[in-house]
């Protein structure tokens, strides 16, 4: 497999796969890489750019990647912002992965949920509440949307399936990096505990707003 050249500094990275396809995994294995990354960006500064279309997102500022959720619908608008940027689609086996996303909407979702949760869920779901019917035909529009889109251009998108294989080789190559010493960090606890956003980025960014 021939690998991409390294990354820029100016080069964003997008996780643009659904909740419970290993995008909590995938922040912890970019950041091992070198790469500052974040999960489920949701500070207020971002929520209310987000809210008003505004995809130049300001806490690109402080983090190189963002995953999950939140930027999962608007590819094609990060697309047309950041030239540079590069996009992967995490996915996994759509049987296990109704499973799982029932269990994280009923022990996460639906007791944990804010406004800001409320207005994701309902921009990538169409649903506040878990509907198998209802999120599968998500899944697989979603899938086959990003797919489409990108698939004039190699080595804009990377489809990841850590469920079946894929893991270091895959990802290194993509993203230009050495493969780490190590197992890539996939880890079962991960895939069935609710999903919670790493902060350190996150928490750093407020910091620089409130100064």
């Amino acid at each position: 497999m021939q690998a991409a050249a390294a990354l820029s500094e100016q080069t964003r990275i997008f996780g643009i796969g659904l909740s419970r396809t290993g995008t909590v995994s995938l922040t912890r294995a970019l950041t091992q890489l070198g790469i500052e990354a974040l999960h489920y960006p949701n500070d207020p500064v971002t929520q209310e750019e987000l809210r008003h279309g505004n995809y130049a997102l300001s806490i690109l500022g402080e983090v190189q990647a963002l995953l999950d959720i939140p930027v999962a619908p608007y590819y094609a608008q990060f697309d047309a912002l950041y030239p540079e940027a590069k996009f992967i689609l995490t996915t996994r086996p759509e049987e296990s992965w109704l499973v799982s996303v029932e269990k994280h909407f009923r022990l996460y979702v639906e007791q944990r949920h804010d406004a800001f949760d409320d207005y994701v869920h309902a921009c990538v779901y169409g649903a506040l509440h878990f509907s198998p019917d209802r999120f599968r035909h998500v899944k697989r529009l979603h899938e086959a949307n990003v797919k489409s889109y990108f698939a004039a251009r190699p080595g804009k998108l990377l489809v990841f399936d850590v469920f079946r294989g894929d893991g270091w080789p895959e990802l290194c190559s993509f993203v230009g990096l050495p493969v780490p010493e190590g197992p890539y960090p996939h880890q079962n606890a991960a895939l069935t505990a609710p999903a919670e956003p790493q902060r350190g980025p996150l928490r750093r960014f407020l910091e620089r707003l409130s100064r």
